[in-house]
């Protein structure tokens, strides 16, 4: 499992076939393990987090992707 906390600034988490959750400081997000999600600042801002990885088993990796296009629309204006 990965948890995300927000620290400062605005941004979002989007887990595939969830809705995208708003991360404001203090939000704290438990990803499970293998879910295909990214997270980073909303388009008007900037985002600072912490991160850290539970039951991390020797020769774990993860894979890097970019934000998928049914989210690129997102913006600090649905931000309210």
């Amino acid at each position: 499992m990965q948890v995300l906390v927000c620290v400062a600034g605005q941004g979002w988490y989007v887990e595939e076939g969830k809705d995208p959750v708003v991360l404001r400081p203090g939000v704290v997000v438990a990803i499970p393990a293998e879910a295909k999600h990214w997270h980073g600042a909303a388009k008007d801002s900037w985002m600072q987090h912490l991160t850290y990885m539970t039951k991390v088993e020797e020769g774990a990796s993860n894979e890097w992707i970019g934000m998928d296009r049914e989210h690129s629309h997102i913006s600090t204006t649905a931000m309210v």
